[in-house]
C-alpha cells in the first residue's frame, strides 16, 4: 500500500510541476501537441520501443489534462539535455539540472523518486 501511495503523490507533483510550467510557457499554453524528449529505455521508467513507461505516463497524463498531447522523441543523455534549450522540443522528461542550461530553462520537481 505504501508504494501505490508514494506513486499517487508523484504523479500530483509531477502534474503541478508540468502544470506551472505549460501555464508560464504562452508558446507552449497554446500548443496542443508538444514534442517532449525523453531518455533511452530505463525500465521501469522508460521503455524506449513502447513509447510508455512510468515518466512516460506521468508526462503523457499531466499534459493531457490540459488538453496537450505529446510526441515522444528518445536521446541519450548528453543531447538529452539540449533539446529544449535549442528550441528542438517543448519539453524534456529527466534532464540532469546543469548551472548553464539552468539560466535559460524550467525545471520542475523530480518525476520520480526511489527511496532505498
Amino acid at each position: 500500500m505504501g508504494a501505490l501511495i508514494k506513486y499517487r503523490d508523484v504523479r500530483i507533483l509531477v502534474f503541478l510541476g508540468l502544470l506551472a510550467v505549460v501555464l508560464t510557457n504562452p508558446i507552449v499554453a497554446a500548443a496542443k501537441e508538444l514534442k517532449c524528449a525523453i531518455g533511452q529505455d530505463k525500465p521501469p521508467y522508460v521503455f524506449g520501443r513502447e513509447k510508455r513507461g512510468i515518466e512516460v505516463d506521468l508526462v503523457r497524463e499531466a499534459l493531457a489534462y490540459k488538453g496537450h498531447t505529446i510526441t515522444i522523441t528518445h536521446f541519450p543523455n548528453k543531447r538529452l539535455q539540449l533539446q529544449v534549450p535549442q528550441g528542438k522540443c517543448d519539453c524534456a522528461v529527466s534532464v540532469r539540472i546543469t548551472p548553464d542550461l539552468e539560466k535559460n530553462t524550467y525545471y520542475s520537481d523530480p518525476l520520480v523518486c526511489i527511496d532505498i
